[in-house]
């Protein structure tokens, strides 16, 4: 079993299976970019070794240790049913996060394959199919998980199929009305950002739909001007990166 996983591990971080040893570093300080560390755990699924919780391992003997069924931190799961919003930790300011398109994994169907099953939902996947460039709305989504979760760490504890984000009439992704998203896409690069909202705005529901009422008078509004701007700042990140390709 160990030789087998170790050969999978391998190719993600750098190092040859025969040098592989019980600290190695197999956690996210040892691969590149999340999406990789994302797609080394998907084909340990694929080879049968179906680690649940990977957010707690550090080095290799981690992984044997929860495939033989020890829990490394002695501490619950957090229910992955739902986009969980009774959890008494909070929400707690900006998440940005930045994907390469070309890291995705080109499949021949999105349906089927261990990476994309697991990191999303089965309306996920029906929705970037459809899509102009399935790989970018891919990306996008996955970059807006990832910058949810780095507002608020309950959520990285979930397996990421679990995180759906929808879409409203008019395109923009919805998560829940605790944070705002905001998704922007070169043809390389995705940018995706997380806001926090307070539990006390006011907010109105059309369907999926989620209205942010104003109020001049309280923080209410700022907090909306500072949506706005950080909006902005997402795309002009968006352009930079369009101007960096064509400059290189």
């Amino acid at each position: 079993m160990e030789t087998k996983i170790k050969e999978v591990i391998s190719a993600f971080i750098g190092i040859a299976p025969a040098d592989i040893t019980k600290v190695t570093r197999v956690g996210k300080s040892a691969v590149k970019n999340s999406i990789l560390l994302h797609r080394m755990y998907s084909k340990l699924s694929e080879e049968g070794f179906h680690v649940e919780d990977y957010t707690s391992i550090n080095v290799f003997e981690d992984i044997i240790a929860l495939l033989n069924g020890f829990d490394i931190e002695s501490q619950e799961q957090i229910s992955s049913n739902t986009n969980n919003l009774t959890s008494p930790e909070k929400n707690d300011g900006v998440g940005v996060d930045i994907e390469e398109i070309a890291s995705f994994p080109v499949v021949n169907d999105f349906r089927v394959d261990y990476f994309y099953t697991e990191n999303f939902s089965d309306s996920e996947i029906a929705y970037c199919i459809l899509q102009k460039n399935p790989y970018a709305s891919f990306a996008g989504l996955f970059a807006a998980k990832e910058s949810i979760v780095k507002i608020n760490e309950k959520f990285r504890r979930q397996k990421f199929n679990t995180l759906i984000i929808k879409h409203n009439q008019f395109g923009k992704p919805i998560f829940n009305e605790l944070i705002e998203l905001s998704i922007s896409h070169t043809d390389n690069y995705v940018v995706a950002l997380a806001i926090s909202l307070p539990k006390a705005l006011p907010i109105e529901y059309n369907d999926e739909t989620i209205r942010i009422i104003p109020d001049k008078s309280s923080k209410t509004y700022t907090l909306i001007i500072v949506l706005s701007i950080l909006s902005l700042l997402v795309s002009v990140i968006t352009i930079f990166l369009l101007f960096s390709r064509f400059k290189g």
